[in-house]
């Protein structure tokens, strides 16, 4: 097996149950984060701009923009959500991913939980199990893309 089929084996096949302890706890801590950073970050100028534009696609009212008291699309709540989350630039970070990976990785998984009647403890795995994907391949990629920007 290469490394994008387990990688892919790693995201798909991972359960809930299997979540340890000590990763559910950071889980649920960096999800609170990211969440109240979101909501400062929403009322930034490039939070609205997201936002209004998400507004502006009409379409299925899915997901909910956090704290704009707005329903969109999956695609859009995501986007408008994740520029809230790094809109302040307070989000948190990952040496090995070399970048903050909350930021993009849960307005992703939130909405599609949204969307899809996920459970919450659903929603919590799939987040965990996207900043391991992410940070694996941080590790793989090294500090190089990082630093060309």
């Amino acid at each position: 097996m290469d490394a994008t089929a387990a990688l892919a084996a790693f995201a798909t096949e991972t359960q809930a149950s299997a979540l340890p302890n000590d990763v559910e706890d950071v889980a649920r801590r960096a999800i609170l984060d990211t969440i109240g950073v979101a909501l400062a970050g929403s009322l930034e100028p490039a939070s609205r701009i997201a936002t209004e534009q998400a507004r502006s696609q009409g379409g299925a009212s899915e997901c909910a923009i956090w704290g704009a008291g707005s329903w969109v699309s999956a695609q859009n709540a995501a986007l408008a959500n994740g520029t809230a989350a790094h809109a302040l630039d307070f989000d948190d970070t990952n040496d090995s991913m070399r970048g903050h990976p909350s930021a993009s990785i849960l307005p992703a998984v939130y909405a599609i939980g949204e969307r899809t009647g996920a459970t919450g403890r659903d929603v919590l795995a799939a987040f965990a199990v996207g900043v391991e994907v992410a940070c694996k391949l941080g590790l793989f990629t090294g500090q190089e893309p990082y630093d060309r920007g």
